[in-house]
């Protein structure tokens, strides 16, 4: 049979006969594997069942071409079982998320430019939800025209850009209620605007901003 993948036990356990592609890795949210854990176990092959006692017997000729076959799929397959050992110790670092040390420099620009907005916030008016609302939309034009510093950080800014949109889009919503004298379904938005800036400021935090977590206070 060969070697077959050995999941960790503290893993979600694949499904029976699974065998990671050369491209794949653990998701980031999994604990790490136990020290010295062997990820590939060797199982081998069951013998062939006797017929009538009767043993067979290697021809002068050599194993033949179904033996070669046989053969060079047996090579084949430990060929792509190596490989796919070799993607999981070594993954393609293209795959990866930055390290805080890498994103340093993007990180301190986003923060100058919240810290920016925040300053032009306190300026307005604690019911002038609309500009505040096109000023939260501005700063999200400028980060999003940022590079990242790796493209496999757009799974972690992305989430942060969404909260953003939603709490200028939010804030437009709760003025325009306003205007129309509809103070109950204002009220009842300016709740959502709560919650996405919560959702805002953690995933703002998780990646490592400072400033930006407190750009807008609805406290």
């Amino acid at each position: 049979m060969g070697y077959v993948y050995n999941s960790p036990p503290e893993w979600p356990p694949p499904p029976p006969g699974w065998t990671p592609p050369p491209d794949w890795r653990p998701d980031p949210s999994w604990p790490p594997a136990q020290a010295g854990w062997n990820f590939w176990t060797y199982v081998p092959d069951r013998p062939a069942p006797s017929r009538g006692g009767v043993s067979t017997v290697r021809t002068k000729a050599g194993i033949g071409l179904g033996g070669w076959l046989a053969l060079a799929g047996v090579v084949v397959s430990l060929v792509a079982l190596v490989v796919g050992y070799l993607a999981w110790i070594h993954p393609d670092p293209a795959n990866e998320v930055s390290s805080m040390n890498e994103r340093a420099s993007y990180l301190r620009q986003v923060d100058q430019m919240c810290s920016a907005t925040g300053e032009r916030l306190q300026g307005v008016s604690g019911t002038d939800y609309r500009t505040a609302s096109q000023m939260l939309n501005e700063l999200l034009q400028s980060w999003a025209s940022l590079p990242l510093p790796r493209q496999a950080d757009s799974s972690l800014v992305r989430p942060i850009l969404d909260a953003l949109e939603a709490m200028s889009l939010s804030l437009g919503e709760v003025q325009s209620w306003v205007e129309q004298g509809m103070a109950d379904r204002a009220e009842d938005e300016f709740q959502r605007t709560i919650e996405h800036v919560a959702s805002y400021r953690q995933s703002s935090r998780a990646y490592g901003l400072v400033v930006c977590p407190n750009v807008f206070n609805v406290e």
